[in-house]
């Protein structure tokens, strides 16, 4: 499943951080 979290050290740190400011949690 796809997870948003606020602000978490994960593999699309980056991606979701630069894009929506959130970290994208892909599992």
């Amino acid at each position: 499943p796809i997870k948003i979290a606020p602000k978490r050290p994960r593999k699309l740190r980056l991606l979701g951080e630069f894009i929506l400011g959130f970290v994208v949690d892909i599992d």
